[in-house]
């Protein structure tokens, strides 16, 4: 009988998974760090120091999550893998290597090539190209531990609001380092300054001047928008670090609205007013006013 399509989908994960996996172990100047419990591989070519570094992070990140969501029984289970590279040829190649594995990932794999990197949530898999050319305020280290939070937001999750995930791993950043420099569909330069300042006064006003939290709920995050970036990273933090158990239960309720709106799939959106009513379930009442208190 023809497959499923959840069939397929898995068979192709499984493919890509193996074909990646062994791709990096005979690639001469790849290298793996692995975190202590199995639970986060990172294969990389930028120097040992670096990568060690990034995968520190990214661990730190992840325990982040785990504080506010619960950690999994089974780190193992739970793996998710980086692929960090600087070498152009080694990156196409790496491209070319996912199509040729599962075709359906040939038309996403070309347009991959002329950009820093891709994203695959079958199996979780975050590739990370840095073109030292074209990337001048980028962050290596950043920019895989950023997509790292994406991954495990999915594969606790599936699906969410963009809005919210940029700000988890916005907020993730900004844990770890001070900075936060992995900005999504960004255009235009930006003032060194304004990456270690996201929790300064520009924050502290967006939040204080927020009359309700439908203009966030509506935010789609494509494109960037300054303004709604801050207070996405202002929630997510919040969230985070003052009322955890209560986003522990937002969140669920939010993927299953999701999924019951949107059967087919698709960009995850839905109605401000439905998730300002699934907050104020999961949450004790007065959350804007606890919100801007603490900011």
């Amino acid at each position: 009988p023809k497959p499923t399509v959840d069939q397929q989908v898995a068979s192709e994960a499984a493919a890509i998974q193996a074909a990646v996996a062994q791709w990096c172990q005979e690639h001469a100047k790849v290298k793996l760090l692995d975190s202590s419990d199995g639970r986060l591989l990172l294969w990389s070519d930028f120097s040992s120091g670096d990568a060690r570094e990034a995968s520190k992070r990214s661990v730190g990140l992840l325990a982040r999550m785990d504080r506010a969501f619960g950690a999994p029984e089974d780190p193992a289970a739970a793996q998710l893998t980086g692929v960090m590279l600087r070498n152009a040829e080694a990156y196409h190649e790496l491209c070319n290597l996912v199509a040729a594995t599962a075709p359906a990932q040939q038309a996403f794999m070309e347009s991959s090539k002329s950009t820093t990197g891709f994203t695959l949530y079958a199996p979780p898999l975050t590739v990370y190209f840095h073109d030292a050319a074209v990337q001048k305020e980028a962050r290596p280290d950043h920019s895989i531990a950023h997509s790292f939070v994406h991954l495990e937001m999915w594969r606790r999750y599936g699906a969410l609001p963009l809005w919210l995930t940029e700000g988890l791993a916005c907020a993730g950043e900004d844990g770890a380092w001070g900075e936060v420099w992995a900005y999504w569909y960004r255009e235009g330069f930006v003032f060194a300054k304004s990456h270690s300042d996201w929790r300064g006064k520009p924050t502290q006003e967006i939040v204080a001047g927020a009359e309700d939290l439908r203009t966030l709920f509506d935010y789609p995050a494509r494109p960037f928008e300054h303004e709604r970036a801050l207070l996405s990273f202002a929630f997510a933090t919040y969230c985070l670090d003052a009322e955890p158990e209560a986003f522990a239960q937002f969140v669920p309720l939010l993927s299953k609205a999701y999924q019951e709106n949107n059967p087919q799939g698709g960009r995850p959106v839905l109605p401000p007013e439905e998730v300002e009513k699934l907050l104020n379930t999961a949450f004790p009442e007065g959350f804007l006013g606890r919100f801007q208190t603490w900011w």
